[in-house]
């Protein structure tokens, strides 16, 4: 089917869009408010596409109503309604969006999207690189929070990048988009963000999942990567090093999972506990949308518990997970909500992985994606960054599309 004229223009749009995300200052998320949410009306009344009305997906939709709904009433009832109102608007409007343009944009638009928001991306990442011997941690400001935040976003776009070199691999394209994957991966490495680079793991482990031809061998997979991985752990904390760890590359991969002496796990831990306290305070509503980073110290149980915290820059954000900062904010509901729409398209992925051999393709690319958000989001506040939002939910509507759409993961993207 030919596309309208309109499909050409919105499209063309939200490319931009996307792209121009990881150069949108923090301070301007009320532009990516309204653009947003004009976007994902527009798509929501572009009716071109197939799949789209699906009765098999309204489990998913009523989960992310339910999510967005419950959090607008908790913030209508939050003590700092004027803080969470427009916390809500905004991550209503980006999550939306993006469910419904990953939902309605064709399997081969995406590859576009993908190398112009890397293109994008990649200039934010050389400009961190620049300041980071400056500035550590905080060389990515004003487009993101921090490298932990920049470094999810690289991590997210690497699979796409990677099926996007493998494609075009004897045309320029490709070789640009193989120069922005090494771009990245260098990067992640000194940006030194360690759920990035267990989300990256994660990635790379579940790889050969897509590759083999028989779900008997990818069921043994995967139960040995989640026995090796439930051991390794568990060894990690019982048995923790005798010394601290350092800042190197290896040592930042052995401290993941170290509790002893590692200082970033011991404070995550912390306000893990926290956002758990302020559940069992107000398990209906929550303190409030956005309001977690505002108010965590008042759970803070003492001088010893305080001093978990690190100085200055420890007392941002929220609980260092989208789910237990959902669980503080929203409730009980909200959290169940929330993690009910990641456990819906866990599903769908699981199904469409063990339905057909997909090989290393965009639909594969979009499952990897989604994977490292995922893995990212357990140890950071993603939600809280407009990029990560609008893609994640990106990816969750395109996973939703493909497990629907019979030819979707065979296509040549």
């Amino acid at each position: 089917m030919e596309n309208s004229r309109l499909h050409n223009w919105l499209f063309g749009l939200t490319t931009l869009a996307m792209a121009g995300l990881a150069l949108m200052p923090m301070s301007q998320a009320v532009l990516a408010t309204v653009v947003f949410g004009v976007l994902g009306l527009l798509w929501l009344f572009e009716k071109r596409f197939e799949g789209a009305h699906n009765k098999k997906n309204l489990l998913g939709f009523g989960l992310v109503v339910l999510w967005l709904g419950w959090g607008m009433i908790s913030a209508f009832e939050s003590p700092q309604y004027a803080i969470s109102i427009p916390y809500m608007l905004n991550l209503t409007a980006l999550s939306l969006a993006g469910l419904v343009i990953g939902f309605r944009m064709k399997v081969e638009d995406r590859r576009k999207v993908v190398l112009l928001a890397g293109l994008v991306l990649s200039i934010t990442v050389a400009y961190s690189l620049w300041r980071f011997a400056e500035l550590n941690k905080a060389a990515s400001p004003p487009f993101f929070q921090d490298t932990n935040f920049l470094s999810a976003a690289a991590v997210l776009l690497l699979p796409f990048l990677t099926a996007f070199a493998w494609k075009e691999r004897k045309r320029w394209t490709g070789w640009m988009a193989f120069g922005m994957m090494i771009l990245m991966v260098v990067a992640i490495v000194i940006f030194r963000s360690r759920a990035a680079w267990l989300s990256l793991i994660a990635a790379a482990l579940v790889v050969p999942v897509f590759v083999f031809p028989s779900k008997k061998w990818k069921i043994a997979w995967i139960s040995a990567i989640l026995i090796i991985a439930a051991g390794y752990f568990t060894f990690r904390m019982t048995r923790p090093s005798g010394a601290a760890t350092t800042i190197d590359p290896i040592g930042q991969l052995k401290s993941i999972g170290e509790l002893n002496h590692d200082f970033s796990n011991r404070e995550r831990l912390m306000r893990w506990e926290c956002a758990w306290r302020m559940a069992l305070k107000k398990p209906l509503f929550g303190e409030g949308p956005g309001r977690y980073p505002l108010i965590f110290k008042d759970y803070l149980k003492g001088p010893e518990e305080v001093n978990q915290i690190s100085y200055w820059f420890g007392w941002r954000f929220g609980a260092h997970s989208d789910s237990l900062t959902t669980l503080a904010e929203m409730g009980f509901l909200g959290f169940f909500a929330f993690v009910g729409v990641l456990i819906f398209t866990g599903f769908h992925a699981t199904a469409q992985v063990f339905r057909t051999r997909m090989g290393f393709s965009g639909a594969t690319a979009a499952l990897l994606g989604l994977l490292t958000w995922v893995v990212h989001g357990c140890f950071n506040d993603l939600l809280s960054s407009s990029f990560l939002v609008v893609w994640g939910f990106w990816m969750i509507g395109s996973v939703w599309k493909s497990r629907f759409v019979p030819n979707e993961c065979k296509a040549s993207d």
